[in-house]
């Protein structure tokens, strides 16, 4: 979805973020790392958001 969108148009939708940044593909990867490590068993039917506060 966000391939169509202008750099302007993105950035307007960032500034609206509580972070004001696009979420980074480490984020994203770091998260997924933690949910797969065994720090995370306990963690069971959760959805994670990792969208920098997106509204």
């Amino acid at each position: 979805m966000s391939a169509t969108l202008t750099e302007e148009q993105k950035n307007r939708i960032y500034k609206r973020t509580s972070m004001k940044a696009a979420t980074s593909v480490r984020s994203v990867a770091e998260t997924v790392a933690f949910l797969l490590s065994d720090g995370a068993c306990s963690i069971t039917g959760v959805e994670v958001r990792v969208d920098n506060g997106t509204i």
